[in-house]
């Protein structure tokens, strides 16, 4: 699978981030494309926080999902979640391996899936591989930054 996005977005995240955050997230302690994809293979749960309408900040679980080097998540239909992310685009995602052996931290906005695409069938088949079922509220994260770590 090539990794070109996953790459390119690690990259310029880090040499973008301010010093503080290149100390922490940076050499040594980030993860490699490869290894970001290695995380989430088994489809981790992790927190989306969306922004309601009254500015309050919102976060949800769900399964974290990675299929051809793209992050996407489901958005319960009907759930504050999907409302939320309807009316702001603008996400957050964490997801995190305890004891805190890694974590992955991204920023983003998102993108629902239309029934009926290529893209929406491959992903319900990725779920529906690793989980048993599929759903169809699917929610695809267009990243902005994203900040690994791995200790």
């Amino acid at each position: 699978m090539p990794n070109t996005d996953l790459t390119t977005v690690l990259r310029s995240s880090i040499e973008e981030a301010n010093p503080r955050t290149k100390r922490i997230f940076g050499e040594g302690h980030a993860m490699s494309p490869q290894e970001v994809e290695e995380f989430l293979a088994p489809g981790p749960v992790g927190l989306i926080s969306t922004v309601g309408p009254s500015r309050a900040p919102h976060m949800a679980p769900t399964t974290i999902f990675l299929v051809d080097g793209h992050i996407y998540f489901s958005a319960g239909k009907g759930s504050a979640t999907q409302h939320h992310l309807q009316r702001n685009p603008k996400v957050a995602v964490a997801v995190v391996d305890p004891p805190w052996t890694r974590h992955l931290l991204v920023q983003g906005t998102v993108r629902f899936l239309e029934p009926d695409t290529e893209e929406m069938t491959r992903v319900q088949a990725f779920q529906k591989a690793l989980r048993g079922r599929a759903t169809s509220t699917l929610v695809a994260v267009e990243v902005r930054k994203i900040f690994t770590w791995k200790g």
